[in-house]
């Protein structure tokens, strides 16, 4: 394929993937919604959840969970290949990651999820 098909089909395969992504986020946010300081916020045009007002997970443009995580989980799950880094404005964000569309759900969605609730809301309630 040409570059202009493949990255069509690229920007196609994202597209069709983001209804389930956007699914399983909200059915993974009831649980999160449900627990103290836990609210809906915005980040980069997309709906996400928030602890203490600050963003721990939302679902990226290309369907992938984006998760807030400590720099040095980050790097161990971007290792492993379980997760990928998040690159924004060519900058690397060094404690976000981007988690993939499991098939079949929810794969690690959930508890990567939990994870960067802690993470977040131990960073709020220290400041």
């Amino acid at each position: 394929p040409t570059l202009v098909s493949a990255g069509t089909a690229s920007v196609a395969a994202m597209t069709d993937q983001m209804p389930a992504a956007r699914a399983l986020f909200d059915d993974l946010a009831v649980d999160h919604l449900g627990r103290p300081h836990v609210t809906m916020g915005r980040m980069f045009a997309s709906e996400g959840l928030a602890v203490h007002g600050k963003i721990f997970a939302f679902v990226g443009r290309d369907g992938r969970l984006i998760l807030k995580l400590p720099r040095a989980r980050a790097e161990e799950l971007n290792d492993a290949r379980a997760t990928e880094p998040v690159v924004l404005g060519g900058r690397t964000m060094r404690e976000w990651v981007g988690v993939p569309l499991p098939d079949p759900p929810p794969g690690p969605w959930g508890g990567l999820m939990e994870e960067a609730h802690t993470y977040v809301a131990e960073l709020a309630e220290s400041r």
